[in-house]
């Protein structure tokens, strides 16, 4: 464990020719600079260093705090806040909670991940992402807090342990972007007009023989196409053939057969 943590501390030293060279981690130095706390934590294996253990390709520096304080979150917040003048400073905005960059960096660093609240202590994890006004990312942020605030003052007192936080520093390349939502509705968008452009053009092209979604064409009357159900279906009603209009055929393949008007 002792190896581990070394290495890790290791993998997250920065050279002074790097901070010249790359603002984000520039950025990311400054930012936890001004949060305070230690840079040389020994790393265990629980879930206060989820994202240092699971993600660590994806982090950019950490800051650890141990505390015996009535205020269990406090740190987490105080260094929420750092994170949004340090966004700002950069010229950027913290991405609102409930926006789809923020929400699927949330559900990936942290998700359900969390140990689960017991009568000792309870787990707490906070995520940010820092964007430019026109989309792309600056950095991301994480907290997790190991809380035990609710000993403070009992007759547990410090036996029950201090709160610990820490803080985290994310790479901005590998946090989805804004654009890279957008191109994904755009794709979705895309493939369904696709789609129904070929179901479109399957309909008009029906004729007797022609295989559907729901079976082999028969008898053709204008819009309406009767079917008859293959031996190995059944229709709701038990009968070996139905009408359907041809709006409601697809190719033979998954889609779901309607079984009439």
């Amino acid at each position: 464990m002792r190896a581990l943590g070394l290495a890790l501390t290791a993998a997250l030293a920065v050279p002074a020719s790097a901070l010249a060279q790359d603002p984000t981690i520039e950025a990311a130095e400054r930012f936890l600079s001004a949060v305070g706390g230690l840079a040389d934590a020994k790393v265990r294996r629980d879930t206060i260093w989820l994202p240092m253990l699971a993600n660590r390709s994806e982090v950019l520096g950490y800051r650890f705090f141990s505390e015996y304080t009535p205020d269990g979150p406090a740190q987490a917040l105080r260094a929420r806040q750092a994170f949004t003048r340090s966004c700002t400073d950069a010229g950027g905005q913290v991405e609102p909670e409930n926006s789809e960059v923020a929400q699927a960096f949330h559900q990936r660093m942290i998700g359900d991940r969390l140990g689960q609240t017991s009568g000792k202590h309870f787990w707490a994890g906070r995520t940010a992402v820092c964007s430019t006004l026109a989309g792309e990312v600056l950095m991301g942020f994480g907290a997790i807090t190991l809380d035990r605030s609710h000993f403070y003052g009992t007759f547990m007192g410090r036996g029950a342990g201090n709160t610990e936080t820490v803080v985290y520093a994310f790479r901005p390349d590998q946090i989805r972007s804004r654009a890279s939502f957008e191109e994904e509705r755009a794709r979705i968008a895309a493939e369904r007009a696709a789609e129904a452009k070929r179901a479109e053009a399957f309909r008009k092209a029906i004729a007797i023989g022609t295989e559907t979604n729901c079976g082999t064409v028969i008898q053709l009357r204008g819009p309406l196409v009767e079917i008859a159900v293959p031996p190995n279906r059944s229709a709701p009603n038990g009968a070996s053939s139905f009408w359907s209009k041809r709006e409601a055929l697809f190719p033979a393949g998954p889609a779901i057969c309607t079984y009439g008007l």
